[in-house]
């Protein structure tokens, strides 16, 4: 058997159980689904920038500052 191989068996076998016990413990799966989720979307999350604003000559609303960004 080969090393590739082995592998490959182990990470079905521990696939196959983790499904097995989430089947049995599905209220502690959903949890830890959730966990997961909020863990990559904070990851992944933008952060909002704000550009101060600058008075525009003849408009009566400012519009944001694109020349220092």
């Amino acid at each position: 058997m080969s090393i590739p191989l082995t592998f490959t068996i182990l990470a079905e076998l521990a696939l196959t159980a983790f499904i097995v016990w989430g089947f049995f413990h599905e209220d502690r799966f959903i949890r830890f689904e959730r966990r997961i989720g909020a863990r990559i979307k904070k990851v992944f999350r933008k952060k909002k920038t704000r550009r101060p604003l600058r008075a525009v000559p003849g408009c009566r609303s400012p519009r944001p500052d694109t020349s220092a960004a």
